[in-house]
């Protein structure tokens, strides 16, 4: 929605930079302004309407990466408490606890990997002795 108003505002912009270089008249509503009193003065407008044309332009077919986008929720990895994003004084720590806080949408694999992580340090599991014997009886008859 943003980017197609900001293209009509560039596109009237425009029109408007056109009307007053042939004319030296805009219209404005029900008004017509005129600008051929003025001399070369005129050319302050169109060069007002030109920059702001260019800007509205930009911002419309501007691509997505360069917009920063900023987490809406995090969540603190100490307290596991919930924040909004407008609500922490700084935006990498917690207000109770002062610990690091995360975006909350990548919180659940965050947490998925340490649950992970742990597993894995408890060791490997024990093979079953049905397994050792196949394996045994494999590596005998490799040897033959």
């Amino acid at each position: 929605m943003e980017r197609i108003f900001a293209f009509f505002i560039g596109a009237m912009c425009f029109l408007n930079v056109f009307s007053l270089l042939f004319n030296q008249s805009v219209k404005i509503g029900e008004k017509f302004i005129d600008f051929r009193n003025m001399g070369d003065w005129y050319l302050l407008p169109v060069f007002a309407f030109f920059i702001l044309g260019g800007i509205s332009f930009y911002f419309a077919f501007r691509s997505t990466k360069n917009i920063k986008k900023y987490p809406e929720y995090l969540v603190c990895l100490k307290c596991k408490t919930t924040w909004w994003f407008g609500h922490l004084r700084d935006k990498s720590k917690c207000n109770f606890c002062g610990g690091e806080v995360m975006d909350a949408s990548k919180y659940g694999d965050y947490i998925r990997k340490i649950e992970f992580l742990e597993k894995r340090k408890k060791g490997p599991k024990r093979r079953s002795v049905r397994n050792k014997r196949k394996k045994d009886k494999g590596s005998v008859d490799e040897n033959k």
